[in-house]
């Protein structure tokens, strides 16, 4: 979180992708696109400000994060007093209301067609085809 005070939703989505397990990250590897890539495009959503904190410093998280959390929580498989969130939950719950700044970012990166596998879906399903050949990421 260096010289980042809040975690906002492509903090978030960038952790997401990190992972090749995590269902986003595994649909953009089985179709050759860099998490890596993606995850700088979206940082430049929100530029750092500052300098680096230190390792005990504890960022807050944004209220659009705080509310995908909140869902999270909610849809999760649980029995009332334990909730598991795993990252297919969390995803989930990030793109339910579409997505929002980090949607609109992966149409910009060319990406848009990815979007139709998790946004609004009840729960997320793998692509039975392709998405548009456009591959490039700035």
């Amino acid at each position: 979180m260096d010289g980042w005070d809040e975690v906002k939703t492509p903090h978030l989505f960038c952790a997401m992708i990190g992972s090749s397990t995590s269902p986003f990250g595994a649909l953009l590897n089985r179709y050759g696109f860099r998490a890596d890539m993606i995850q700088r495009a979206m940082l430049t959503i929100v530029p750092a400000r500052g300098t680096p904190h230190p390792p005990s410093f504890r960022p807050v998280y944004s209220r659009h994060v705080q509310s995908i959390l909140t869902h999270a929580r909610k849809i999760g498989p649980g029995n009332g007093e334990t909730v598991q969130v795993d990252e297919t939950v969390l995803e989930r719950a990030f793109f339910a209301d579409g997505g929002g700044v980090v949607a609109e970012a992966l149409k910009q990166l060319g990406l848009g067609a990815l979007l139709r596998h998790v946004v609004g879906k009840p729960s997320w399903s793998a692509p039975s085809s392709s998405p548009a050949g456009n591959r490039t990421i700035h």
